[in-house]
């Protein structure tokens, strides 16, 4: 062996065992953090889907189903929060090593910062997770074969979360086909393992999950615009920042990393397409963002003074999940949210280890129904599409209150309910229910509750967490 090889060799495992002790400095960090709410949501499903619930019958979920298998996956069949957060710290440090060993150290320290400062907001959500599995993808085109048919697989366990990120990985393989002026990258092994991986799962889909297919897209298609959103300056303020980061590379025609920032530039179209303006989506664009401009500052100081911007800016947005304290009070085992925001219920039910008795994550149906139903310049038969929604899901929201008879139910009493566009009363929707009464109201900051029971249980006493945190 060399001198030069053995120096090369000593230097990677150096670097190597220096990140792995970072990502468990991570870990710590997250969990003693809130886990966000649409993760505490999918940990307490996959827990009732495991236990025999029926996805997308006894669970109500928009989402394709790959994200419940790696909830198992990740958390080695915990499901807890700990467990969890170990888990995508495991991932983590695996991609993170993966790019220290494709492209160097300074790639695999940019991965590791990419990774956990682009998932500070909702660290674990789908779109972070989907960050952290197409890192090595993107850094791999010098691998091997062999190694090439591995990054497939990896970056599937992201792409394949949700249709909207298939662009990034296509538009990486495309920038590469433009350079080398073939089709040959778009034929790669990679590519070939991700795109059969991709039409494997939706047959899976089809043969194991048709309610999806079959119920649940058409649902989504018809009612899921209520939740259209206004892009917040912070993040179109990030996304200019974004946007100069990945032409860079470009305009210089660096040719080993043209193909990351033609990525970086599809993660920021694909926050935009979705245009829900929520803070996990723009995970992918921030954390490519700032994985170009941290491996491409030892070459460029201009990347160096961006990579500075975006790390601030996502230190300074924080964990988005910093919700009031609970508004559970302690010796209760059961309760149920009825509100349009996932917020509303977890992660408060999961720290305080009670159970919300409803099929959904919230009740995210009723919003666009409600829409449709009350807009006059829809077609006749869309409100009556939208009317008879409304009253399967009554149906079927009653239905769970009887069955289960949660000892707290918690109403969204806010005069003014985000994705309505006209009056609605939760109360009025669902109706009288047998044995229930009001029995108090409770403010935790940015949500108010009409809170019925079945006894005299107060919902002013003690709580079942003593966490103090402000709104996000």
């Amino acid at each position: 062996m060399k001198l030069g090889d053995r120096t090369e060799r000593q230097g990677l495992w150096g670097n190597g065992l220096f990140l792995s002790g970072a990502t468990i400095l991570i870990f710590l960090f997250f969990a003693c953090t809130r886990l966000n709410h649409d993760s505490a949501w999918l940990i307490e499903a996959t827990r009732r889907w495991r236990d025999g619930a029926r996805l997308y019958v006894d669970i109500i979920e928009v989402n394709p189903p790959l994200i419940f298998y790696e909830m198992e996956l990740l958390s080695a069949g915990a499901l807890t929060k700990t467990a969890y957060i170990a888990g995508v710290c495991a991932a983590m440090a695996a991609s993170t090593l993966w790019a220290l060993r494709l492209k160097g150290s300074l790639a695999g320290y940019a991965a590791l910062i990419a990774c956990a400062l682009g998932g500070i907001t909702d660290f674990g959500q789908r779109d972070h997770l989907s960050l952290v599995f197409l890192i090595p993808f993107l850094l791999g085109d010098s691998a091997s074969r062999n190694e090439r048919i591995a990054l497939g697989v990896w970056a599937f366990l992201g792409a394949g979360l949700k249709p909207y990120l298939l662009p990034i990985p296509i538009a990486a393989a495309l920038a590469r086909a433009v350079m080398q002026r073939s089709i040959r990258p778009l034929f790669s092994a990679e590519m070939i393992t991700l795109g059969v991986m991709c039409v494997g799962y939706v047959f899976a889909v089809w043969l194991f999950h048709r309610p999806y297919l079959t119920n649940i897209v058409p649902l989504g298609q018809f009612v899921y615009d209520a939740y259209g959103a206004v892009v917040k300056p912070q993040l179109a303020a990030l996304s200019v920042v974004v946007v100069i980061t990945a032409l860079i590379p470009m305009l210089l025609r660096d040719q080993e990393r043209i193909p990351l920032a033609a990525a970086t530039l599809a993660a920021l179209a694909s926050f935009y397409l979705q245009g829900r303006n929520w803070t996990y989506h723009f995970i992918p664009a921030v954390g490519l963002g700032l994985l170009l401009a941290i491996w491409s500052a030892r070459q460029n100081r201009g990347m160096a003074l961006l990579a500075l911007g975006l790390s601030l800016g996502q230190l300074a947005r924080g964990p988005h999940v910093r919700r009031p304290p609970s508004p559970i009070p302690t010796g209760v085992s059961s309760v149920a949210f009825l509100s349009a925001h996932v917020f509303a219920a977890y992660p408060t039910s999961l720290d305080c280890g009670v159970r919300n008795e409803t099929r959904y994550p919230a009740i995210w149906v009723v919003p666009g129904a409600w829409n449709i139903a009350h807009d006059s310049s829809r077609s006749a038969a869309d409100r009556n599409r939208a009317i008879h929604i409304l009253q399967t899901e009554r149906s079927t929201i009653r239905g769970d209150l009887l069955r289960a008879r949660p000892q707290l139910i918690y109403f969204d009493a806010r005069t003014v309910k985000p994705y309505f566009k006209t009056a609605f009363d939760y109360e009025a929707f669902i109706g009288h229910l047998p044995g229930y009464r009001r029995i108090g109201r409770v403010s935790t900051g940015n949500l108010i509750y009409d809170v019925w029971g079945t006894g005299n249980a107060s919902v002013l006493g003690p709580r079942c967490d003593s966490i103090t945190v402000t709104p996000s």
